[in-house]
């Protein structure tokens, strides 16, 4: 194997991402060209990663499609070689390099392969390279991208007072699943976003909007990302569970602050330029783009 730029930026993809399919892997890298109308270069990826695997850079797991069931169509993450490339371009030692691997990472945590787990990270990815795209073609970038991994760090993680109907106050974490921010050339654009899998009850949603709303007003954010610029995202499953979303979060004090769409209306030409985010407000015609002032 002669090893390419190419190949080289695979494997810091999936060290960034910590998980990939090859075709989100497709749609970072192996753009098409020359006219071509099909949207990826299937073969010449397929083959890029069958060496890489080969080779042992990146290791394959299957993916999940139902709780208990998995297709041999595999994710890809990086091995111990593959941690070791990277590692030397960033001037590290392996053992220095924070990576989601086989067995622990750098923080002792198992890396588990659960199917919820590992359907968590790949619809994550998918709205983090849908952002990506959006953003290269407008002219935009994305600046900064900390997942919940980086955010649960001690260092990074914050948490907030809050109070419930009893007076009784509690603390509660504040952990977004990705934090990220645009550069739009005269202006940036901060975001804390989550993904939401129709597993949380409303009790623990309102809570969650309760803590994100202190955490603005203690000053928390402000200091911790050196703005006052946000949009809290939310990306859920259907347009009825995002009606109730919007519901919960607007009886428990939340409203502009939090943006909500749907996996489906979610892609790299709507994302950010198109009216698909409803805000947490009665009116159901408020359908905003995401980048308005």
């Amino acid at each position: 194997m002669v090893m390419t730029e190419r190949d080289r930026e695979i494997v810091r993809q999936v060290h960034r991402f910590r998980l990939l399919t090859r075709e989100q892997i497709e749609r970072l890298l192996f753009a098409p060209a020359h006219g071509q109308t099909h949207p990826t270069k299937t073969s010449k990826a397929s083959l890029r990663l069958k060496l890489l695997y080969q080779h042992g850079y990146l290791e394959r797991i299957p993916t999940p499609v139902a709780s208990g069931a998995w297709a041999w169509r595999p994710v890809y993450r990086l091995s111990a070689k593959g941690a070791a490339l990277v590692a030397a371009e960033l001037g590290l030692t392996p053992r220095h390099l924070a990576y989601w691997g086989r067995t622990d990472d750098h923080d002792h945590r198992p890396s588990a392969v659960s199917w919820l787990f590992l359907q968590h990270v790949l619809a994550l990815n998918d709205v983090r390279i849908a952002i990506t795209e959006a953003a290269l073609a407008h002219g935009y970038r994305l600046e900064t991208w900390l997942d919940d991994t980086t955010l649960k760090r001690q260092e990074r993680r914050d948490s907030v007072l809050v109070t419930n109907s009893q007076g009784r106050s509690h603390r509660v974490p504040v952990i977004p699943d990705a934090y990220f921010a645009l550069h739009l050339g005269d202006r940036r654009a901060h975001f804390l976003l989550e993904l939401d899998r129709a597993t949380m009850n409303h009790k623990r949603w309102k809570l969650r909007v309760q803590a994100y709303l202190a955490y603005v007003r203690s000053g928390q954010y402000q200091a911790r990302y050196q703005t006052h610029s946000l949009r809290i995202l939310t990306v859920t499953t259907t347009v009825q569970r995002l009606a109730n979303l919007q519901e919960t979060t607007r009886k428990a004090g939340g409203d502009d602050l939090f943006w909500f769409t749907t996996q489906e209306e979610l892609t790299a030409q709507s994302v950010l330029s198109s009216p698909i985010w409803r805000l947490a407000s009665a009116e159901t015609d408020r359908s905003r783009n995401v980048l308005i002032s």
